[in-house]
C-alpha cells in the first residue's frame, strides 16, 4: 500500500505513524471508495494523531491515476485478505493450543529425547 501511495504523492506515511492503523487505514478506505478531497481525507484523523488536520491535509495532496488507484486497491485487497488469513490462524492456535498443552507428559519448553 506503501508503495502506491507514493506513486500517488501521497505523504500518509509521513503524518501518521502507522498506515495501518486506525486514521491511515480510515484514509486508504476513503481514497479506494472513490474520496479524493483532501479536506474530507483529512477530515479522517484520529484525535491521537500529533499531525494537525492541515499537515495532513497537505500531506494528502496528490495525484490520482487511475493504474495508481487500481495499485492502492489491489494493494488493500490483499492486506485484508492477509489479515482474514491470520485471524484464522490465531483462531484455530486458540482452539487447539489447551488441547495439545493438555497432552504434553512434559511441562519443560524444550523436551530432550531418548539417545
Amino acid at each position: 500500500m506503501q508503495k502506491a501511495l507514493m506513486e500517488m504523492n501521497l505523504q500518509l506515511y509521513h503524518v501518521v505513524s502507522d498506515i495501518t492503523g486506525a486514521a491511515g487505514m480510515r484514509i486508504i478506505r476513503a481514497i479506494v471508495a472513490g474520496e479524493r478531497d483532501p479536506d474530507v481525507l483529512a477530515s479522517f484523523r484520529d484525535v491521537r494523531c500529533h499531525a494537525s488536520v492541515e499537515t495532513i491535509r497537505a500531506a494528502l495532496v496528490g495525484n490520482d491515476r487511475d493504474e495508481h488507484i487500481f495499485a492502492l486497491t489491489q494493494s488493500l485487497a490483499l492486506y485484508d485478505t492477509y489479515q482474514a488469513k491470520m485471524a484464522d490462524c490465531d483462531g484455530s492456535w486458540r482452539q487447539r493450543s489447551p488441547r495439545s498443552l493438555s497432552r504434553r507428559q512434559d511441562p519443560s519448553p524444550l523436551s530432550r529425547r531418548p539417545g
